[in-house]
């Protein structure tokens, strides 16, 4: 592995904002994701979302082949958050007595995984994104809650990295 800045890190990992939701309904969702399937329209509830930036450190190109999020609160240990592709569908921000008026938002074009898709982040530079993200756990958290955040990236070449951040709160 080459990495820039005599072997020090490949990558800087960081969450730059965040809405995180992790309560099991869907009291209090904000963001919304439209699908078309089998019968009809559906809307489900996006708990999490994330603007993360990633800057390559390496001498060389790197194309990041997986990225993935765990979060952590004082009231539950590790769970993964489950990443949710922003072109399945349109993506809405509304709070749920009020759907008729949400303000759709172009996500697929603002996600790090579109800008990441087959172009491979230059030596020393960073793509930002968001994230749109579910999960299984059901992590009860009040409003101002700490969560603290595990971002791990690895690329084609097989070089990994992992970040911790724990500036973040609880949104609901």
């Amino acid at each position: 592995m080459i990495y820039g800045r005599s072997g020090g890190n490949p990558f800087i990992i960081r969450a730059k904002a965040g809405f995180f939701n992790f309560a099991p309904t869907t009291n209090g969702a904000q963001f919304w994701l439209t699908y078309k399937a089998s019968g009809g329209d559906y809307r489900s509830p996006i708990p999490t979302i994330v603007y993360v930036s990633i800057t390559n450190q390496q001498d060389i190109p790197s194309l990041i082949e997986n990225i993935s999020l765990k979060a952590k609160t004082d009231n539950c240990d590790w769970f993964d958050l489950l990443s949710i592709d922003p072109g399945a569908g349109r993506f809405s921000f509304a709070s749920p007595d009020r759907m008729r008026g949400a303000t759709i938002i172009d996500m697929e074009s603002e996600s790090l995984s579109k800008r990441l898709l087959d172009h491979p982040i230059a030596p020393h530079d960073s793509v930002n994104g968001w994230m749109l993200f579910d999960t299984k756990a059901e992590c009860q958290t009040e409003v101002g809650q700490p969560i603290t955040l595990k971002i791990a990236v690895k690329d084609a070449a097989g070089v990994s990295f992992e970040s911790l951040d724990s500036k973040y709160v609880s949104s609901r």
